[in-house]
């Protein structure tokens, strides 16, 4: 888990974004088995968790997968 929350605060303001991101801790990052940062994990509308990958994502693709969970 990052260190600085901080650093992603003001990521965040200058790239909002219309879902959800959350700050973890040692413990969540273990329940999710993160092992780099950044991962993305998502979860379905019912909580279950459909996707984990490490690594950046172009924004048009985080958009995509918005877009076909919200179908």
């Amino acid at each position: 888990v990052d260190e600085s929350q901080g650093a992603l605060e003001r990521y965040m303001g200058k790239h909002p974004m219309d879902v959800p991101v959350y700050w973890g801790s040692q413990d969540l990052a273990r329940k999710f088995k993160v092992e780099a940062i950044p991962t993305l994990v998502i979860f379905d509308k019912t909580g279950k968790q459909i996707f984990s990958q490490a690594g950046v994502f172009p924004g048009s693709m985080l958009g995509a997968m918005v877009d076909k969970l919200n179908q």
